[in-house]
């Protein structure tokens, strides 16, 4: 997958602009632009919305939702993971900078964990993208992986204890975690809906279901 650099660059390619004309659209700096579509610099998801609007595109992040063979015990740490992913895209520097001290105290902490930290930590040095999937992912190895999590710290007790009320709902879990905790409004929970990497089409139709009956 790519980073949201990348994703800035093809963007702004295809609406056939400058950095500098995409800086001024967007309310920031040519030079900063650049430094995003280098990989120097990783973009808020906030700063990135902004830029992919200048090009006349809508933003969106892949996510899948809870399936019905998780534990208790992982759709709990689904709902917490699934916050942590908003904190991830609104500030990734600070949420990954956190983790990397995280896992620094784990590995001396536990040291029969170095495997699963040793990849949080090839997550944490790689594409935003990546990260932010394997946070959502119900698949068995990012189950495993989310048990030996480095994130603790970035969620306060409110927004735990909020989280963990909305795991519950194993169909909506993800956008009922996201409205129960206050991170975002609907609307920017229907802007990130993408076309998401096992993502079915039925499942969209459900969560689109569920969105507008909030927003009606």
């Amino acid at each position: 997958m790519i980073g949201l650099g990348e994703l800035v660059a093809a963007l702004r390619h295809q609406a056939g602009m400058s950095q500098d004309e995409l800086a001024r659209r967007a309310g920031t700096s040519g030079p900063t632009v650049a430094a995003y579509e280098r990989g120097r610099k990783e973009p808020r998801w906030s700063t990135f919305v902004r830029l992919a609007e200048a090009c006349g595109a809508t933003p969106t992040v892949t996510l899948t939702p809870t399936g019905s063979t998780l534990t208790r015990s992982e759709r709990r740490s689904l709902a917490l993971h699934e916050a942590v992913l908003m904190h991830l895209l609104e500030d990734p520097d600070a949420v990954r900078s956190l983790a990397r001290h995280n896992l620094t105290v784990m590995g001396e902490a536990a040291p029969a964990a170095s495997p699963y930290l040793r990849r949080w930590q090839a997550l944490l040095d790689g594409p935003l993208a990546d990260l932010a999937v394997v946070l959502v992912s119900p698949a068995a190895d990012a189950r495993e992986l989310r048990q030996n999590s480095p994130f603790a710290g970035v969620l306060d007790a409110a927004e735990r204890d909020r989280a963990l009320a909305a795991s519950c709902d194993q169909d909506y879990g993800y956008v009922n975690t996201l409205a129960a905790a206050d991170l975002v409004d609907l609307k920017v929970v229907r802007a990130r809906l993408a076309s998401t990497p096992g993502l079915d089409r039925s499942t969209r139709q459900r969560i689109e279901g569920w969105l507008r009956s909030k927003e009606s």
